[in-house]
C-alpha cells in the first residue's frame, strides 16, 4: 500500500530535529494534533520553503536565527513495498520529483501607522492581509469562430437541417465540453471509416428535398445513422454533451455531433488559447460566485484584473473577524490550488486554519476540503491532506470527515493504568446491591471518609491495588508528583489528584456547618460554586483548569480503543504553560491550607 512512512525536519524555525513516524494514508484527512508551541507552525514553514529546485529557508525562518546549511525536510515513501527516501535540502530537491507541494495557513499581518494626536505620534496597528495572486497571466481573449450562415452555405437542399448553434458556441461550458472531448474529437477526424459515414449521410441530404415535418420519419431507420452512434469516440461526445443532446430524435443529435465535430475542426490551431481562455473565465466565474456567497455586502473582497493579474484584495480587513477571515482565505487558497496544474501526487498542508473557527464555519471547512479532496482523485493522482491544529480530533468527527486518521504528535512521557481507567469507564457498573455511585463520590471527589470497596471490586475482577479510596489518593498523588518532575506519570491519575486536591482546599477552608453540604454536591463546578455563594475567595485557576479536570471523566472505552481522549488529554497537560499553572496550583494549595495533608 502507497503511503507517506515518516516525514523528518531539521533545523528549520523552532525545529532543531524532528522525526514523526506516521505511515499516512493517502486521500483522507490527516490530523496533526499537538499544543500550541510544539512547533506545527515550523513544520508547514518546511514544506512551504520547498522551491522547485531545494529547501529555500527565509532569514526570517532560520534556526536559532542563524542560517544552516544542514537544514532539510526528509520524506520516506513507500509504494509496493519499496521505501524512497526523498529529500529538500539547500542544494537539491527529490521531493519535487514525487510530489507538489501546497500549503495553506494563516495570511493575517499587522501593519503600524502613526497616528498624531495632540502633538504625539502614536503607533496604530491595523490588521493587513496581503492580496491574494490568483492567476499570474491572463489569457488573451480568443473565442471560437463560428456562423450558421457559412455552416448552412455548404448544403444546396435542406438548409433548415443545420441547428443554429451560435448562442451555445460562444458558452464557456461549450469549449470546455470541447476540451473534454477533445481527444476524441482528434481520433475522429483521423479515423477513415467514420469520415466516410459522416460523407455518406450528408450526401444523402444533397439528394432530393425534404419537407421539414417529414425529415425525421425519413431518416427514422437509416441504418448509416446507427453506424455512427455506435462509434466509441462519438460516444464520448453524446456522454459529454449529453444535457444538449438526450432529447433529441437520433438523426438530430447526429447533426447535431456533425456540426461539433466541424466547430472543433475549424477552431483546431486556435483551441489551446480558446480553451484556456474559457477556463479563465469560469474560474474567475466560480470565484465571484464563493465570494460572494460569503461577502454578501461586497464590504470585504473584491476580485480584480490588475497588470495582467487576477487578484484577491481585502477592502476593510479590519471589519472582520479572524474566524471570517480565515474562513475566506481558506477557500479562496483552496480555489487556488484547486486550479492549479498539478501533474503529480499532492502534499496539502492546512495549517491554523480549524482554530479559531466556529462550529458552523469548521463544517464548511470540512465540506470544502472533503470535496477538493473527490475531485482531486479524478485526477487518478493521490492526494496527503495534512491538517494541524491544537483543538480535540473529536470537533472534526462528522460525515465529512468520516475516514480521517488522528496523529498526536507529542512524544508524550505517559503511562496508562488500565485498571484506573477501567475504574473510570465503568464506574456505573461498580455498585453494590445498593446501586451506590462510591466511585464518583469518594475516588473522583474528595471525600474525608475513606470507602472500602474490596467486595465490589473482586466482583467485577479488580485488584486490591485502588480497593479503597485513600489508596487511590495516594497513588494519584504519587503521579501528580511526577507529572510537576517531568517524570513518567499516568495522566488520568495526574487529573484525579488535580480535581481531589482542589476540593480537598476547598473542604478545609469552609466553616465546619457548610462541609457536609459542600461533600453532596455533585459536580465540582457546582460545589466551587456553593463555596462562592457563601462568601469563599476560590482561586481563579480553580476555574480555569475545570476544563480539564472535568474531561477525563467522560472517557469511554468503547468510543476509544486506542487510548485517543487520554492522548489528547495528554497533550493539553504536555503543555508548559498548562504545566505551570497546575504546578503553582499544588503549591499554592500546599502552602495556604494547613489542613492539606501531603500523602
Amino acid at each position: 500500500m502507497d503511503m507517506i512512512k515518516s516525514i523528518e525536519i531539521n533545523k528549520v524555525k523552532g525545529i532543531d530535529n524532528l522525526k514523526l513516524e506516521l505511515n499516512l494514508i493517502p486521500n483522507k484527512p490527516s490530523i496533526f494534533v499537538a499544543p500550541n508551541g510544539f512547533g506545527k507552525s515550523s513544520i508547514t514553514i518546511a514544506f512551504d520553503s520547498i522551491s522547485a529546485t531545494r529547501l529555500n529557508i527565509s532569514k526570517e525562518y532560520w534556526h536559532n536565527a542563524k542560517e544552516n546549511k544542514d537544514c532539510f525536510i526528509k520524506i520516506i515513501e513507500t509504494s509496493d513495498k519499496t521505501e524512497t527516501e526523498l529529500i529538500a535540502n539547500t542544494s537539491i530537491n527529490t521531493i519535487g520529483t514525487k510530489f507538489d507541494i501546497q500549503v495553506i495557513n494563516n495570511k493575517v499581518t499587522s501593519e503600524a501607522k502613526m497616528m498624531n494626536i495632540n502633538g504625539f505620534n502614536i503607533p496604530k496597528a491595523n490588521k493587513v492581509i496581503k492580496d491574494i495572486v490568483l492567476i499570474n497571466s491572463i489569457p488573451e481573449k480568443v473565442y471560437l469562430d463560428y456562423s450558421v450562415t457559412k455552416f448552412r452555405e455548404q448544403y444546396s437542399l435542406n438548409k433548415y437541417i443545420i441547428p443554429n448553434l451560435d448562442g451555445l458556441v460562444s458558452s464557456k461550458n461549450f469549449i470546455l465540453g470541447l476540451g473534454k472531448c477533445k481527444k476524441s474529437l482528434d481520433n475522429i477526424l483521423r479515423k477513415k471509416r467514420i469520415n466516410e459515414h459522416i460523407t455518406e449521410l450528408e450526401e444523402s441530404f444533397q439528394k432530393v428535398t425534404i419537407k421539414q415535418k417529414d425529415f425525421n420519419s425519413t431518416y427514422d431507420d437509416f441504418d448509416l445513422i446507427n453506424k455512427i452512434l455506435e462509434d466509441c469516440d462519438i460516444q464520448t461526445i453524446i456522454k459529454v454533451y449529453n444535457k444538449l443532446l438526450a432529447p433529441l430524435t437520433n438523426i438530430n443529435k447526429v447533426i447535431h455531433i456533425i456540426q461539433i465535430i466541424n466547430i472543433y475542426k475549424k477552431n483546431k490551431e486556435n483551441f489551446p488559447k480558446i480553451y484556456k481562455r474559457a477556463l479563465y473565465e469560469k474560474r474567475k466565474e466560480s470565484l465571484e460566485t464563493l465570494v460572494n456567497s460569503i461577502d454578501r455586502k461586497k464590504r470585504i473582497v473584491t476580485i480584480t484584473e490588475q497588470k495582467g493579474k487576477l487578484l484577491v484584495k481585502f477592502v476593510k480587513a479590519n471589519m472582520i473577524s479572524n474566524g471570517e477571515t480565515d474562513l475566506i482565505c481558506f477557500l479562496i487558497y483552496l480555489e487556488k490550488i484547486k486550479y492549479s496544474e498539478i501533474h503529480k501526487d499532492l502534499i496539502l498542508i492546512i495549517d491554523e486554519v480549524f482554530d479559531y473557527l466556529d462550529d458552523a464555519n469548521i463544517i464548511i471547512v470540512q465540506k470544502y476540503i472533503s470535496s477538493f479532496i473527490n475531485d482531486f482523485l479524478l485526477t487518478e493522482r493521490k492526494i496527503y491532506p495534512i491538517i494541524m491544529t491544537h483543538l480535540d480530533p473529536n470537533v472534526f468527527k462528522n460525515y465529512y470527515f468520516s475516514k480521517m486518521k488522528i496523529y498526536y504528535l507529542n512524544d508524550f512521557n505517559i503511562a496508562i493504568d488500565n485498571e484506573v481507567k477501567k475504574i473510570i469507564t465503568d464506574r456505573k457498573k461498580l455498585t453494590d446491591d445498593e446501586q451506590k455511585d462510591y466511585i464518583g463520590k469518594y475516588y473522583l471527589h474528595f471525600h474525608n471518609e475513606n470507602v472500602d470497596l474490596s467486595e465490589v471490586f473482586n466482583k467485577f475482577g479488580l485488584s486490591d491495588k485502588y480497593n479503597t479510596s485513600e489508596k487511590f489518593k495516594i497513588r494519584a498523588d504519587e503521579e501528580m508528583k511526577k507529572y510537576i518532575n517531568d517524570e513518567k506519570c499516568d495522566y488520568i491519575l495526574v487529573l484525579c489528584s488535580l480535581r481531589i486536591s482542589i476540593e480537598e482546599y476547598i473542604y478545609y477552608k469552609l466553616e465546619n456547618k457548610y462541609k457536609s453540604a459542600f461533600l453532596e454536591e455533585k459536580m465540582t463546578i457546582n460545589k466551587i460554586s456553593y463555596a462562592e455563594n457563601i462568601g469563599l475567595d476560590i482561586p481563579e485557576n480553580f476555574q480555569l483548569l475545570s476544563v480539564l479536570y472535568n474531561d477525563f471523566m467522560h472517557l469511554d472505552k468503547s468510543a476509544d480503543p486506542q487510548n485517543k481522549k487520554i492522548l489528547f488529554l495528554a497533550s493539553k497537560l504536555d503543555n508548559i504553560f498548562i504545566k505551570y499553572m497546575i504546578k503553582s496550583t499544588i503549591i499554592s494549595i500546599k502552602e495556604q491550607n494547613p489542613n492539606f495533608v501531603e500523602k
